[in-house]
């Protein structure tokens, strides 16, 4: 009998979910979850917490909002039936095919789709000019 002692990587189920890495059999998850969580400490100074008209009010400083933005770099935002819909991409050769290739549609209804940007406005029409190339059949 033949017994392999070099470890596989195994991809787990949590991992997957949480969309981490490959992790090795044996590894204590918990463990190297701690390991990457005490790379990031929050200040004092990141956070400013108040009341507006009586309502709490949370403000980060602009060291966390630029942590926030880059796990949003590869994030679309699609707009569907009426709809906005956000989509966090972990590759960024499937983010690229998303915003170039197209135009989407699905049950008969184009999809626009947009990358997501620091003044990203739900209220503002995207895009404001559409080329379309629209064959009659009718004509010769």
């Amino acid at each position: 009998m033949v017994v392999d002692f070099d470890q596989q990587p195994i991809m787990s189920f949590k991992d997957k979910l949480l969309g981490g890495g490959v992790a090795f059999s044996g590894e204590n998850l918990e463990g190297s979850f701690e390991k990457n969580k005490s790379d990031f400490e929050l200040m004092e100074i990141d956070v400013n917490m108040s009341m507006v008209n009586g309502i709490p009010a949370i403000a980060f400083s602009d060291r966390i909002k630029d942590i926030l933005f880059k796990e949003m770099e590869l994030t679309v935002i699609l707009k569907l039936l009426g709809r906005n819909i956000s989509y966090n991409f972990h590759d960024i050769d499937d983010y690229n095919k998303v915003l170039i290739q197209g135009p989407w549609i699905i049950f008969g209804q184009y999809l626009t789709v947009q990358p997501w940007t620091k003044s990203f406005n739900p209220a503002q029409p995207y895009p404001s000019v559409v080329m379309a190339w629209i064959r009659l059949s009718s004509l010769p």
